[in-house]
């Protein structure tokens, strides 16, 4: 089971609407990028819950799903916050360089 993140809802902040329009325009151009961590993320959880889960009871597997689910949600917003303060700061390009590269 894969997991969805709405990228606009993990980087808009409650702000006013010019700062709003700025982030919009910014999720357009992370969408690509979360997604790939999103991707990753999901990849590494499915792997580890796979080595683990042969040793686990069904009860045992149900609750490694659901915390390495919780886990790689809050990864993924950590990644989506970096994200949107390094638009508030108008410093997105370097980040982009950055995450492209650590994602690939």
């Amino acid at each position: 089971m894969s997991l969805y993140f709405p990228v606009r809802e993990l980087l808009l902040p409650n702000k006013p609407a010019v700062s709003r329009q700025i982030v919009e325009d910014a999720a357009l151009l992370l969408a690509p990028l979360i997604q790939k961590i999103q991707g990753r993320l999901e990849t590494l959880r499915l792997e580890e819950l796979n080595r683990y889960q042969r040793k686990a009871t069904p009860a045992e597997s149900a609750l490694l799903d659901e915390a390495t689910k919780l886990l790689t949600r809050r990864l993924l917003e950590r990644y989506a916050s970096h994200l949107q303060r390094a638009c508030q700061r108008h410093e997105i390009g370097p980040v982009l360089t950055m995450w492209g590269e650590l994602i690939g």
